[in-house]
């Protein structure tokens, strides 16, 4: 059961979606999924959620026999799981799932500058939060929760963005997943 849970759930992380995971599951079994559902670029996949503690002992007994691992500022923003098609569409996924493309039009007018020539595609994890460019500085969410959901345009914006990527989950159309967080990380620079 436990090698069984752990099957459903990564093709339900990569592919969240039970109209395709059982499908899936009943024609070519479990051992198969892996192979069968994959994470695609343009479809969301569940976000990776930070696990909270409850003080620095907590940490450091989690963190106790790694080798490695990472301490990040926690910023005071939106999810944003940003896709960038080989046909040169973009997607913007919050951690729900739902499709904010319409909410960031600058985020998708930007992203074309953003990558280095020869990257075709990608799925980046990151925050998107309120920036103030004149003083240039972050702005609490509240700032943020006050744009637009829907329809904006780039002469509406208010509420200036700034996007912090921590993680990339594909390049080139190829799932980057698998690859421990510091090659991620590697892949990003």
């Amino acid at each position: 059961l436990n090698a069984a849970h752990k099957l459903l759930k990564r093709a339900f992380n990569h592919c969240p979606n039970w109209e395709l995971v059982i499908p899936a599951t009943l024609k070519h079994g479990l051992d198969a999924l892996p192979t069968v559902i994959k994470f695609a670029e343009g479809l969301p996949a569940e976000p990776m959620l930070a696990q909270p503690t409850k003080g620095a002992k907590e940490i450091l007994r989690r963190l106790e026999g790694h080798d490695i691992f990472t301490a990040e500022y926690k910023y005071d923003g939106e999810r944003a799981q940003v896709h960038y098609l080989p046909n040169g569409e973009s997607k913007v996924f919050s951690r729900n799932l739902e499709d904010n493309t319409g909410k960031y039009p600058d985020i998708i007018k930007n992203l074309p500058n953003a990558f280095n020539e020869g990257v075709t595609s990608f799925v980046l994890d990151c925050e998107a939060v309120a920036y103030d460019k004149v003083e240039k500085k972050i702005l609490p969410f509240q700032v943020l929760s006050t744009r637009a959901r829907k329809d904006v345009t780039i002469d509406s914006i208010k509420v200036q963005v700034c996007l912090f990527v921590f993680d990339i989950m594909s390049i080139n159309g190829e799932s980057v997943l698998h690859k421990q967080l510091f090659e991620r990380r590697e892949i990003l620079r």
